[in-house]
């Protein structure tokens, strides 16, 4: 009795003409195998092969692959012609270049081996993966490194290599071609490779999207007998997993005696567009027919159920790479925490590994096409300005938009592509199925942008019946199918799916052929993305709300077509990346725990680390346990650890934190934070104690171990490996160290089960608890007639004290803590722990209107944060501060340990309760969490509000509670503040004049005495050489941004005074005016120096003849320009030199700023008292390469100078300081050697007669003689300084550049791109810039930085270009 099964459902029978197409093939094959074609193997082209054909010597045929006979169909691998090929052109052997022909096809499996593990391992990193998944991916690498190996088979060796063949017959019922042929069959792919199945790619109709029954079925139709039975793929299931996920786990083989009989029908379809796979067997050839027709005798049929292949390898496979996030998957699968382009890495990185791995190739028909539709791109090429650079792809998908996705304006694409065509890009290639976004494009987008554009055409002729492919003499033409609404095209093309497939794979080779690709979310672009892993770097996702935008990619693609970098990706402008503050990993010296080297931060001050003998400890009590795998961190931390420090000192044992590090089912346990890189330690203890449980119910006291009724001698040695988790979040418990203190190892030791640690919280009359637990008696939750406040007093008592003593949280997480929840002096805050939102609005009115500063909201529901954005009145929502939106949270009943990794979960947990500990009232229910931030700060006892309470004061009560704590902080309120006029100057002080060296200081009589430090400008009202340029109002531009980033900020203002150096252009009242416009904190501040007349504004005596027309480059560049070249490498220093010495003032560094320097972010520190502390001499921003000026004069000082050791010799390549902003140290710039260096180049005449400037001089004068480690590059802040054309109004020179503590710099370089350079139609150098571009030395950059710098930067001339300078000045 056999089984008969058939791969496809029912269709028509083959019609005449076709079974005779059929007939002539076979005869056509025959003779073929009789004049003695060989079998090619992809793998090795240049083996010999037998010329038998016996169905038992069939060892001409390598692993896996065996491909079409050479021959056949003129080189094609597809099946004999039986009418499909009408589609589609067929090139001859002689039109198919050695790669494309499968005889001369070399593959290197080593290195694709390589990749896909690589990628794997990079998808094993993903700290979310759960541990069954990791297991999967695990076996998945161990597979790969030894599949494929290069050797002769037969049935038998077949049979050692695999255990079955796996039947890929088909992909979802509603996929596409795009999601069909990649998605589907590579997870497939990646499943057969798990399990050791060889794979047979042989579609039914099951995918009938995909599917065209005039080709596709229209092939010969032949029967396989599997003696060994069929297989069926189990089932994993996860655990407490969404009711649909299920992936298709290892085959269950039914060996019955029955044979079975499967059918193969068609061609297949994956022939008709694909080279055959690696490894695979390819039934359109006979011969591989026959091979499975011998082998099905030894090898078993496996294929995958519908539901195994969606939702299973479609939606819930973590080694099956994914499209998107689709609306079906729960939250631990979409992670809606993590940006989008985060989540779709790992997918990205598995789908192009896989498609190296398994070699997925398009018939050479279908490139041919792509190259055709998209000629620009498809010739390779060695220079960097080649037309394939220069390509962008855009794929604008409008029909059957759905599942989850939008459809995306075609009006979002443009700015995206003016920006690729603004920084040199040449060619667009458009991939759309909506003949309405060609229309769209055509009426509304620039012509200069339209006349790049190419695509697959416009549609054709519906009474085509060529099926896709038309013949011309320019080649082969696809037949294209659009849509003028939203049906999708293979709807509109019912009947020739084939015509819509081909058009879907042009599209994907066309765009992957792109350098660069702007798309929404889809199987198509993604497809895409895995063929060119290039593109994956280079593109932009529409749909992720984190993309980068226009004036970014404009700089990526400038990047990308210069070659900056290397083109690293690393180094490309590209989405944020999400905060990993949660990473930190605290290693433990000497191992587990306490019992190795301590923290040199883990006592408290004054704290001495603990001596078990003068302890006088009965023993060591270890606490291992949390109460059991699923006790979270709440819980586990502040509720059963807790208790058990208590019953510990209560017993007089010396408490040791270090948990079980091999409970994988854990909540809490995370092997990559809590386990990996650690050492391994072993210790011994004196014996090994018990704790059984008490008479009472819960533990009793510790009890020596006894064997056969004797004491133990022999002590007790534990093997701890990991950090014992604890210590991933708080210093170590306790503070002995047996290295130097071995009265520790003396002691006995002892620890407690889950169940008595349970016990322990229940029973225990003494326990912490944070509720009302079922499992307490009544007598212990109620003793007499007390309210919630009263029961839970000396709870939180207790646990204050435990926790003041033995709970130091690592830094990493107050850092944390203090940056999502801020609370200044004079600020009222309420947090609030929230599972649900409604019963809290009354509370939070009356907080608003109370003047509560804002409120902290703690959740881990991501439906409660939504539901407040839609529901809470803007007054209240406006206060609302939260870790963020990249945190774990669940918009349903999923756990939070299910979502990501343990470590990140509890790091989070617990910064939300030091956030809430930071407020002044707290709200929320029964939860351990917000107990939790009572215990940390017992203040909140009173000034808490707990919903489950059915004695909680009102919210008009709680109202008038926060009222008072406000009127007591004097807080003021915002008509108060409002009411303040910054503007009205003081009704006493008037402004006073007096005279240094003829220059006119004018300043508000005031008792404020002169500072230490000056900031300084040199401005006037219109430049003396740019003609037309308003300098006032960049002035006044520059003040107001300094103001507000600096001088407004921390008391800076107490530490400078405010010098505006000018030569008759400011009166009294514009001194007046500048009071007014920076307030009355500047009064006293501000100098307005006039230099006219004094001998700070005057040529050298030795240059009072000379002739300006006889100077370099005058009058482009005005006499007053070159005095003020010479007041900052002059003048300034005798200045400040005078003035110390006849005001009485103590002037030590000058802060210079230019009339158009720009600080666009706050600078919280203070720059004079941070030069000070690293004794810096020098402090610059930003580099300009024109230092090869300075060739004669450093010469010649040399040779004047013959003694002169300068700290570094001047590189005339190297960076100068390019000083429109600078702060020197006014002592080093009077100094004897650097004063006689620069008299020497002020007696030279250079700064007047050949422009010699001040950027120069003082690079020259600091590299010469500061120590390299006085000097320093700011780059924390972004800084911008340019220079514009005033007839074109494009920028010339400088520019501007983003600081690394600037979370907004992106929004303003990208201001910045857009409106002086786009709409202005001007052209700028714009990159990422990395540490060694940026003086390494001299940035000092903090750890946290170092060797992940990447500054955005625009600039024009030589200022910050090229790339690769800046080492020469570090």
């Amino acid at each position: 009795m056999s089984t008969t099964m058939s791969t496809k459902c029912p269709v028509r029978y083959f019609s005449s003409w076709q079974k005779l197409i059929f007939g002539c093939l076979l005869v056509i094959i025959v003779v073929n195998l009789f004049l003695g074609h060989h079998i090619i193997s992809r793998h090795d082209p240049d083996s010999s092969s037998s010329s038998g054909h016996s169905n038992q010597n069939m060892n001409h045929i390598t692993t896996g692959l065996v491909s079409s006979p050479q021959s056949l169909i003129s080189g094609s691998s597809s099946s004999p012609d039986d009418g499909r090929n009408s589609g589609k052109p067929i090139p001859s052997t002689a039109d198919t270049s050695p790669k494309e022909r499968r005889s001369n096809h070399d593959i290197k499996n080593d290195v694709d081996r390589s990749a896909f593990k690589q990628s794997v391992k990079s998808y094993l990193s993903v700290p979310s993966l759960q541990h069954e998944e990791q297991k999967l991916l695990s076996k998945m690498a161990r597979d790969a490194a030894s599949s494929y190996t290069n050797m002769d088979l037969t049935c038998h060796a077949l049979k050692e290599n695999y255990k079955g063949i796996l039947h890929i017959a088909m992909g979802d019922i509603g996929g596409g071609a795009s999601t069909i042929f990649f998605q589907f069959v590579i997870g497939q792919l990646i499943y057969a490779e798990q399990y050791r199945l060889l794979p047979v790619i042989h579609f039914n109709n099951v995918s009938n999207i995909i599917y065209d029954q005039d080709v596709h079925g229209a092939g010969p139709s032949y029967a396989v007998t599997f003696y060994q039975g069929t297989g069926t793929a189990t089932d994993i299931v996860r655990p407490n997993g969404h009711w649909r996920d299920r992936i298709p786990g290892p085959p269950k083989f039914n060996r019955s005696t029955a044979p079975t009989v499967v059918q193969f029908e068609g061609t297949g379809v994956w022939n008709d567009y694909f080279l055959p796979v690696v490894p695979s067997l390819d039934l359109t050839n006979p011969d591989n027919r026959l091979l499975l027709q011998n082998c099905a005798r030894e090898l078993p049929y496996v294929t995958l159920t519908l539901k195994q292949i969606t939702p299973g390898i479609h939606g819930f496979a973590p080694w099956a790479p994914k499209c998107w996030r689709y609306h079906y998957l729960p939250d631990y699968i979409t992670k809606p925490h993590w940006p989008l382009h985060e989540w779709l890495r790992p997918s990205r990185l598995l789908g192009n590994a896989a498609v190296q791995r398994y070699h997925i190739e398009f018939q050479p028909y279908i490139v041919q096409a792509a190259e055709q539709a998209n000629p620009h791109c498809s010739t390779p090429s060695t220079t960097s300005t080649n037309s394939k650079n220069r390509c962008l792809g855009l794929h604008i998908r409008h029909s059957d938009k759905a599942a989850g996705r939008r459809q995306v304006p075609v009006q979002e694409f443009l700015p995206f592509v003016q920006a690729f065509v603004h920084a040199g890009g040449k060619f667009i290639y458009l991939a759309t199925d909506s003949t309405l976004v060609l229309q769209e494009i055509a009426e509304t987008w620039p012509a200069n942008i339209r006349s790049r554009i190419s695509s697959l055409g416009d549609a054709a002729s519906d009474n085509d019946n060529n099926h896709g492919v038309s013949n011309s003499a320019g080649g082969t033409r696809p037949k294209i199918v659009r849509s003028n609404n939203d049906q999708a095209v293979f709807d509109i093309a019912a009947s020739h799916h084939h015509t819509t497939n081909v058009q879907a794979l042009i599209e994907i080779k066309a765009l992957s052929l792109c350098r660069f690709m702007v798309h929404g979310l889809s199987a198509l672009s993604e497809s895409a993305l895995w063929l060119n892993h290039e593109l994956q770097s280079t593109s932009v996702d529409l749909e992720n709300p984190d993309h980068i935008d226009p004036s970014q990619f404009g700089t990526l693609v400038q990047m990308v077509l210069r070659g900056d970098h290397d083109n690293d990706p690393r180094y490309l402008p590209k989405p944020p990346p999400s905060s990993k503050w949660w990473k930190t990993r605290q290693p433990v010296m000497g191992g587990a725990g306490g019992i190795g080297t301590r923290h040199d931060n883990a006592l408290a001050v004054g704290q001495q680390p603990l001596s078990c003998v003068l302890g006088g400890y009965k023993g060591i009590f270890r606490i291992s346990s949390t109460g059991g795998d699923r006790i979270n961190m709440g819980m586990g931390i502040f509720i059963h650890i807790l208790n058990q420090i208590i019953y510990a000192e209560k017993h007089n044992w010396l408490p040791w934190i270090h948990l079980e590090p091999d409970h994988e089912n854990s909540v809490l346990y995370d092997r990559w934070a809590h386990y990996g890189g650690y050492n391994n330690v072993t210790v011994g203890f004196k014996a090994q104690f018990t704790i059984r449980m008490g008479n009472s119910g819960f533990p009793g006291a510790p009890v020596e171990v006894f064997h056969n009724g004797e004491q133990r001698q022999d002590g007790v040695v534990l093997s701890l490996d990991g950090n014992g988790l604890w210590e991933s979040y708080f210093d170590p418990v306790p503070g002995f160290d047996t290295q130097k203190d071995d009265s520790c190892r003396d002691l006995p030791i002892t620890t407690m089960s889950d169940s008595l640690v349970v016990a322990l919280t229940s029973q225990a009359p003494w326990a912490v608890r944070a509720w009302k637990y079922k499992t307490v008696p009544e007598h212990l939750l109620i003793p007499g007639n007390i309210s919630w406040k009263d029961l839970f007093a000396p709870f939180r008592k207790r646990a204050n004290t435990v926790i003041q003593k033995y709970y130091r949280f690592r830094p990493y997480l107050l850092d944390r803590a203090e940056a999502v929840n801020p609370v200044k002096k004079h600020e009222v805050c309420v947090s609030v722990h929230m599972r649900s939102a409604n019963d809290y609005i009354d509370y939070l009115q009356e907080f608003v209107q109370a003047g509560g500063s804002f409120i902290y909201v703690a959740t881990d529901s991501s439906r409660v944060l939504r539901y407040i954005a839609k529901n809470f009145a803007p007054s209240i929502v406006s206060l609302i501060r939260t870790q963020g939106d990249q945190v774990v949270r669940t918009s349903k009943e999923w756990p939070l340990h299910m979502m990501d990794n343990h470590h990140r979960v509890n790091g989070e947990a617990l910064v939300d309760v030091l956030a809430m500990s930071k407020c002044q009232f707290l709200l929320h229910t029964s939860t351990t969490q917000a107990e939790a931030a009572i215990y940390l700060n017992l203040n909140l006892h009173n000034n808490s509000v707990n919903l489950d309470d059915p004695d909680r004061i009102s919210p008009s009560k709680f109202g008038v509670m926060v009222k008072q704590l406000v009127y007591e902080t004097g807080l003021p309120t915002k008509a108060s503040t409002q009411q303040i006029n910054f503007a009205k100057p003081p009704s006493q002080g008037r402004l006073v004049e007096y005279k240094l060296d003829n220059a006119t200081i004018v300043r508000r009589d005031t008792s404020r005495r002169c500072r230490n430090n000056a900031l300084v400008y040199l401005a006037q009202k219109k430049h003396s050489s740019y003609t037309g340029k308003d300098s006032y109002s960049s002035f006044l531009r520059s003040l107001d941004l300094i103001y507000k980033n600096y001088l407004s900020l921390n008391n800076h203002l107490d530490n400078l005074d405010l010098f505006i150096f000018h030569t008759n252009d400011f009166t009294h009242d514009d001194f007046r005016a500048l009071e007014s416009r920076l307030g009355p904190s500047l009064f006293g501040v501000i100098r307005l120096v006039n230099l006219t007349g004094s001998p700070f504004w005057q040529r050298p005596p030795h240059q009072t003849f000379d002739d300006p027309h006889s100077w370099y480059a005058y009058p482009l560049f005005s006499e007053g320009y070159r005095r003020m070249m010479h007041w900052f490498t002059i003048d300034i220093w005798n200045f400040f030199a005078r003035l110390n010495d006849e005001a009485g003032c103590s002037y030590r560094y000058i802060f210079r700023l230019d009339e158009d320097s720009l600080i666009h972010s706050p600078i919280q520190y203070d720059v004079f008292d941070f030069m000070e502390a690293n004794r810096y001499v020098y402090g610059y921003r930003m580099c300009a390469y024109e230092m090869q000026v300075t060739r004669r004069m450093w010469t010649l000082f040399k040779k004047q100078n013959h003694n002169f050791q300068p700290q570094r010799d001047v590189d005339l390549q190297m960076c100068g300081f390019y000083n429109n902003f600078f702060v020197a140290d006014l002592e080093f710039f009077r100094s004897l050697s650097v004063q006689k260096f620069l008299r020497f180049i002020d007696r030279q005449g250079h700064i007047y007669r050949r422009r010699l400037g001040d950027l120069m001089i003082h690079s020259m004068s600091v590299y010469a003689f500061a120590d390299p480690n006085r000097i320093h590059r700011f780059l924390d802040f972004t800084y911008e300084h340019g220079t514009f054309n005033q007839t074109n109004r494009c920028l010339a020179w400088g520019g501007i550049q983003a600081g690394y503590n600037d979370k907004n710099s992106t929004t303003t370089l990208s201001e910045f791109y857009h409106d002086k350079l786009l709409d202005r139609g001007c052209f700028a150098n714009a990159t990422l810039m990395r540490p060694e571009d940026l003086s390494p030395s001299y940035a000092h950059i903090s750890d946290g930085y170092e060797g992940t710098l990447s500054l955005y930067t625009i600039t024009a001339g030589r200022v910050e270009f090229p790339l690769g300078k800046g080492i020469l000045s570090g």
